[in-house]
């Protein structure tokens, strides 16, 4: 009965909340599938609360509070919610298996999952996509397979259904990117594209085959190294460090100084390295994808996330890596709701919002609303397991 009466809740309203809480702001897009195309009714960015001194992250009673203020001071009691979650524990496996019907299909990807992650099986959430193969017999079907320890899912779903929401799909940072990048419909066929989202301390590198998501790679990379580096140059506070990376990034001409600014061209200076650092890491990454894989060239690199704001950035890392680069802009697509003024504003932080949108489209395709959904057997199957996750956390502890 939960789960039904949500799934009638959601099909009726046709909307859905895509949510991305990251370390450094939390992105949230409230999405609507018209018969014209996506309308985005409300879009939020908002500083996430920081780790207490000598911590490296937020308590989940800090972060439930936050989301909660958020959510009632918004008015948005009561969505169905389509969020991400990212934990240390993700892992990302690549496999090879003959078709075979979903249900023993499903068993022998935690079969193979058994030989290839630390994690006992019992204790993992894990989801897969087919990469290449027909879903018929006799076929070889390639996929991505992405798993998470049990606990960290089940902890975000009760976050979000502690802040007053109803949540409906956790999926990760990569295939929600990837949600984002099809909506966008930039690609040609079989061509291969760089889809690299940089976050305030994580960023996920992935390559997309035309529509389809086929690597993804996270690395420990994000704005918290660029305020570190600049705070350790000039003995400067986080504040006041993350101020003048945002200002001064790899374009110090072109920045406007404040007073008692250390000069513009040694915060460049200061970012450089670390810049460099993390674009031959990016290097090393495509590298891999081509030879393990065997595939073509990529065609072209798309930043995405409030990092690929910095200015300069783009430029670098196209250079670095011998592409053109340029920065998503996940709302071309979209209709949005507000003044002229608001518009204009969001749209300047577009590819904040790559991933939340992202999801909100993955869950509206995914979850029901969309009755001409290609994935219907992958909807069916979380929608199973997600109702019996809410059924389980109803019933009183034994």
């Amino acid at each position: 009965m939960i789960g039904g009466s949500i799934l009638d809740r959601l099909r009726g309203k046709g909307r859905l909340l895509g949510v991305d809480l990251g370390s450094s702001h939390l992105k949230m897009v409230r999405l609507a599938e018209t018969k014209t195309g996506l309308h985005v009714e409300e879009l939020v960015y908002a500083k996430a609360p920081a780790a207490p001194e000598g911590e490296s992250v937020v308590n989940m009673e800090t972060l439930t509070g936050f989301l909660k203020e958020l959510i009632k001071a918004r008015q948005l009691q009561k969505s169905p919610v389509s969020s991400v979650v990212s934990d240390p524990s993700l892992t990302v496996t690549y496999l090879t298996l003959p078709w075979m019907p979903e249900p023993e299909l499903r068993e022998g990807v935690r079969f193979e999952l058994k030989k290839q992650v630390a994690m006992q099986t019992d204790d993992i959430v894990f989801d897969y996509l087919v990469t290449d193969g027909e879903l018929r017999e006799r076929s070889m079907l390639k996929m991505v397979v992405f798993a998470v320890e049990r606990r960290a899912v089940d902890d975000h779903v009760k976050m979000l259904q502690a802040a007053d929401l109803v949540p409906m799909a956790v999926d990760t940072v990569p295939t929600a990117l990837a949600a984002c990048w099809r909506s966008l419909g930039a690609f040609k066929a079989r061509k291969n594209y760089a889809l690299i989202d940089l976050g305030g301390s994580n960023t996920t590198v992935s390559v997309a085959k035309g529509p389809k998501l086929v690597f993804a790679r996270g690395l420990p990379f994000g704005l918290s190294n660029l305020t570190q580096a600049v705070g350790r140059a000039f003995t400067l506070e986080v504040a006041a460090a993350e101020d003048l990376v945002r200002r001064v990034g790899l374009a110090p001409e072109a920045a406007a100084r404040q007073e008692g600014d250390p000069p513009p061209e040694g915060v460049a200076e200061a970012l450089r390295s670390e810049i460099d650092e993390a674009c031959a890491e990016f290097h090393r990454t495509l590298d891999y994808f081509r030879m393990q894989f065997r595939e073509d060239e990529i065609e072209a690199v798309y930043l995405s996330g409030g990092l690929s704001l910095l200015p300069g950035l783009s430029t670098s890392v196209g250079e670095f890596l011998g592409l053109d680069c340029t920065v998503m802009n996940p709302l071309q697509t979209a209709t949005l709701a507000g003044t002229a003024e608001e518009i204009n504003a969001f749209k300047k932080l577009s590819p904040v919002f790559a991933v939340a949108l992202g999801q909100a489209t993955r869950g509206i395709k995914e979850c029901g609303i969309e009755s001409t959904s290609s994935l219907g057997s992958y909807s069916k199957r979380l929608r199973s397991r997600l109702t019996s996750f809410l059924r389980r956390s109803s019933e009183p502890s034994r």
